[in-house]
């Protein structure tokens, strides 16, 4: 269940770019962009700390690095 926080931070992390960024890139265009991204970002580490029990010890056979550093992960 997508959590509302999540929403409001992209938002917030798109919205924040429309006072400071220069003209022609302070647009709703861009400002979708920057939310779409963020909340991306967040989507796309939750779903690797979901399934890190499945795909970690293929990742450590084939010695590719960790792909989320230890900060990423909560902590519960």
């Amino acid at each position: 269940m997508p959590a509302m926080g999540n929403f409001t931070s992209a938002a917030a992390g798109g919205f924040a770019g429309k006072g400071i960024l220069p003209d022609g890139y302070n647009d709703m265009t861009h400002t979708g962009q920057h939310m779409t991204i963020s909340f991306g970002s967040i989507a796309v580490g939750n779903i690797l700390t979901e399934f890190e029990p499945e795909w970690g010890p293929l990742a450590q056979k084939l010695r590719v690095p960790k792909l989320l550093p230890p900060w990423w992960t909560p902590r519960h």
